[in-house]
């Protein structure tokens, strides 16, 4: 039996629009002298597709920059004519988390010429005993033995995966079908119960994207947050990767051989069509999988109630054809 499938994806969007879903913040508030600063000129800056934002902190010294698009290639630019300017690089934000930056300024020398003070901001990922932080990177990083959400977890000392079931996963022993699957903030819960998995695709042994899409992992355990619902065991919230200004390109292929025959093919694509402005995300997943079915005379169902009927049939397709359609003998291999 062969299951083919294929999957492809194509994306264009502009860098201006703001994100609705799965996104990050930056928040903080700025000094001058252990003094609340108001009215600074607050920049933020994505090097990875150009997007700009502006703000001023307000009358209690506080700034922030909500619906962020998460990423490791912001940077935060704080101007004022009465302070040097203080420009801090390689911000990350995460996923679901909104990142803390106070900034405390000093006042300039020389006032007609500030001068610029560089520093570097990488944001950590938390991971404590409720919820779990996964970059692309990290995800690159993690050993899998198969093609499923559920290997992107084995380090995580709450989660079972069930190798003979396709991956599924569970948290903290509830059912895996208690927990919620999003992305890009869409619900991929199998809402028909039909596949052991819980989400959609888990009856063809394969998942609603392909694990090189994936940018960011954000988990949440029930309980964390009394503003979350709809799961008991997990939340897993996870975002695809976008175009940015610098193009990438990549091939991946999977195979196994064991118990018949397994191929994943892919490759991703992604970059400008116009710089800072919009961008393209390609993505092809091609599956291919043959594999034997095991054959037992006893769990027949069907007309002929004896063995002998078939051994006769067998032997009259033998003698008139010579051909051989083999025995009723269980194959396991």
């Amino acid at each position: 039996m062969q299951k083919p499938s294929i999957f492809c994806a194509f994306l264009f969007y502009a860098s201006t629009a703001s994100a609705q879903v799965s996104t990050g913040n930056i928040t903080g508030k700025t000094t001058l002298n252990n003094e609340r600063f108001v009215n600074v000129s607050i920049e933020l800056q994505n090097e990875s597709n150009g997007l700009k934002l502006k703000t001023l902190s307000n009358i209690i010294g506080h700034y922030q920059f909500n619906n962020l698009v998460p990423g490791s290639n912001y940077q935060l630019r704080f101007i004022s004519p009465f302070t040097d300017t203080l420009l801090i690089e390689n911000i990350q934000v995460m996923l679901g988390k909104s990142l803390t930056i106070d900034v405390s300024l000093h006042s300039s020398i020389n006032h007609l010429q500030p001068i610029l003070i560089k520093s570097n901001l990488l944001a950590k990922n938390n991971n404590i005993n409720q919820h779990l932080y996964l970059s692309s990177n990290t995800i690159n990083q993690i050993p899998k033995t198969a093609r499923d959400f559920g290997q992107l977890f084995r380090l995580f000392p709450q989660a079972f995966i069930k190798e003979s079931a396709s991956g599924v996963v569970s948290f903290s022993g509830q059912n895996n079908r208690y927990n919620s699957l999003y992305i890009d903030g869409a619900l991929q819960n199998d809402a028909f119960g039909l596949s052991t998995t819980g989400i959609y695709g888990g009856q063809t042994g394969n998942i609603p994207i392909s694990l090189e899409t994936i940018d960011q992992v954000h988990l949440l355990l029930s309980p964390y947050d009394a503003s979350l619902g709809g799961y008991t065991g997990a939340a897993i919230n996870m975002i695809t990767k976008s175009g940015k200004n610098k193009p990438t390109a990549s091939f991946y292929r999977y195979m196994r051989g064991n118990q018949g025959l397994y191929n994943n093919t892919g490759f991703v694509m992604s970059g400008p069509l116009k710089r800072n402005r919009l961008f393209y995300f390609f993505n092809v997943d091609f599956l291919r999988e043959a594999f034997e079915t095991k054959y037992d005379f006893n769990s027949y169902v069907g007309d002929m109630k004896s063995s002998n009927q078939f051994n006769r049939f067998i032997g009259s397709i033998n003698t008139n054809y010579n051909y051989d359609p083999g025995s009723l003998n269980k194959i396991d291999n």
